[in-house]
């Protein structure tokens, strides 16, 4: 580029030197100061001159192309993590040759698969090395796919407040205890609409003109003629065996009610 720039700045100075000469010899010719083939052979060098700035300065003009082309810019500022582009190789277009880190901080962490964590979960990030200091809120932003051969899930932490820590650091993060969803056992009798891992039952609304209502049940396992499920509240009466004419809503009679299980 500097070359380029060189020599586009000498071709215009000598044309413009061969411009003010060109000025200077015409008229000459005619009191007989100059030869009429001197100032002849002036003006050829000022076309020559000008035709060399001109090649010169769309020289110029590539040399910028090409040096724009081959400039990397980021959309956004950022550290550069790792580069692994080599100087002076041709690339394909695609081809990683920078690696930096941008945006907001975030952590990356591990947990045993399979994981409750959901979008949206709020966790605790401190410094292992300073105890003392005040943890970060953070929240988890995304959960990664399960490793096939580790069964690990990778979990994305978005922190809320800075941190003052170098990238690539170890952080200690805090997750919230997880509630188990309580397990209740109930008759397979009971389910209706069954699919691999969910069905429904017939629940009773409290009162006393108890009316049916359908409850979403994930199962969790099989015991004998019994289905071990989650998403019933304790004590909640279900039907035991469930009837294709109930409708939602429908105003029931009990008549009596087995123990719970």
């Amino acid at each position: 580029m500097a070359q380029a720039e060189g020599e586009a700045d000498a071709a215009r100075a000598d044309a413009a030197q061969a411009e003010a000469t060109y000025k200077r010899s015409r008229g000459l010719d005619t009191v007989g100061g100059l030869s009429a083939g001197t100032v002849e052979e002036r003006g050829y060098a000022r076309r020559m001159a000008q035709g060399k700035a001109r090649s010169a300065q769309a020289a110029l003009m590539q040399a910028r192309i090409q040096l724009a082309e081959a400039t990397l810019r980021a959309p956004e500022d950022g550290q550069i993590l790792s580069v692994t582009g080599v100087v002076g190789t041709l690339v394909a277009a695609g081809t990683e040759v920078v690696r930096m880190a941008a945006g907001v901080p975030e952590v990356r962490l591990q947990v045993p698969s399979p994981s409750a964590w959901r979008v949206g979960d709020r966790a605790e990030v401190s410094l292992p090395a300073d105890p003392a200091a005040r943890p970060v809120q953070a929240v988890v932003q995304e959960t990664g796919a399960v490793d096939g051969a580790s069964q690990m899930q990778t979990l994305r932490l978005r922190l809320e407040q800075k941190l003052a820590v170098p990238l690539n650091s170890l952080v200690r993060v805090t997750l919230p205890a997880q509630r188990a969803a309580p397990v209740m056992r109930v008759p397979l009798t009971a389910l209706v609409e069954i699919h691999q891992t969910h069905a429904q039952v017939w629940a009773l609304t409290d009162g006393d003109t108890p009316r049916l209502v359908l409850r979403h049940v994930d199962i969790a396992g099989l015991r004998g003629a019994d289905a071990l499920v989650t998403g019933l509240k304790a004590g909640e009466r279900i039907v035991s065996s469930g009837e294709a004419s109930f409708q939602p809503d429908q105003a029931v009679q009990m008549i009596s009610q087995a123990s719970g299980r």
